[in-house]
């Protein structure tokens, strides 16, 4: 009885946060749907769980003197990054429109690499957008993940088709498709996250966040490093306003060694962590990066 509970609670909550209030924020005007976005985030029971765990992780690791504006930016990536989802599909909206930071339209390496901070998924419509073509290492959804998670589930397939178009079907799955990263057009930019957990011992890159030792997996930097690209480190934040968007673009580095972007994800993690910690996603599985 517990289990079916947790089940029903978990997939009413991920229905509404991930399905329903991206859906009804595209009924409003910009400037309301933001506020509507802020209220939310701002109520205890919003994402309550995810983010509270999310907290009480980052607490260990990093000094937060405001709990409570912690909490309502890490909910605000979270709901931000499903209201774009929606956005670019039902209101068939900008990208260019939603970085008003950006003065003129930005040039793409062969190789653009960044973490899971901020509100990545524009970074996709956004190379699209100014007429790259964006290829994005991307992990497949379990087949059995609806059984477990429906609401979710129904989501990451939206995700999965929003990509697809994005990427003109050049997305590449992992695991399974990690050596696909070599079929690499000239005329593609391949986007790669690197803060995700190694499965392997023997093959990780140790980074330090505050005197803790995280271990990324290192074999698709090897992998880039080996193609002797063109490389640089980007992040998408929140800007001025909940849904205007920021984007950061590193200068781009000719054929860098797989040490010196081993060494650029280090230095990358935490740059944006004290930046703004609340908006990194990673940090209710960071048990996930300790070996």
């Amino acid at each position: 009885m517990n289990k079916l509970r947790q089940f029903l609670i978990e997939w009413l909550s991920d229905t509404m946060w991930y399905l329903l209030v991206p859906l009804l924020a595209q009924l409003l005007p910009l400037f309301l749907a933001e506020k509507f976005l802020g209220f939310l985030s701002a109520r205890s029971w919003c994402l309550r769980s995810f983010a509270m765990s999310a907290l009480h992780e980052a607490q260990k690791h990093v000094e937060i003197n405001d709990p409570e504006r912690w909490l309502r930016q890490f909910k605000l990536v979270r709901m931000g990054e499903a209201y774009d989802l929606f956005y670019y599909q039902i209101r068939r909206g900008s990208a260019l429109k939603r970085f008003p930071g950006l003065t003129e339209k930005p040039q793409w390496p062969q190789c653009v690499l960044g973490l899971h901070w901020g509100v990545g998924l524009s970074i996709l419509k956004l190379i699209h957008e100014t007429g790259g073509k964006p290829r994005i290492v991307m992990r497949k959804v379990e087949p059995g993940f609806w059984k477990v998670r429906p609401g979710f589930y129904l989501y990451m397939q939206i995700m999965v088709r929003f990509i697809h178009r994005c990427c003109y079907g050049r997305e590449i799955p992992v695991p399974g498709g990690i050596r696909e990263i070599k079929q690499q057009n000239a005329d593609e930019t391949l986007v790669f996250l690197t803060d995700v957990p190694t499965v392997s011992k023997r093959r990780f890159n140790k980074v330090s966040l505050n005197q803790t030792d995280l271990c990324f997996d290192s074999g698709g930097l090897k992998i880039v490093a080996n193609m002797k690209i063109s490389c640089a480190w980007y992040s998408v934040g929140i800007g001025e306003s909940a849904l205007t968007r920021q984007l950061q673009l590193s200068d781009f580095i000719q054929s860098p060694e797989q040490e010196v972007l081993e060494a650029g994800a280090a230095e990358q993690v935490n740059k944006l962590v004290s930046l703004d910690s609340a908006q990194w996603q990673m940090w209710p599985y960071l048990s996930q990066f300790v070996l």
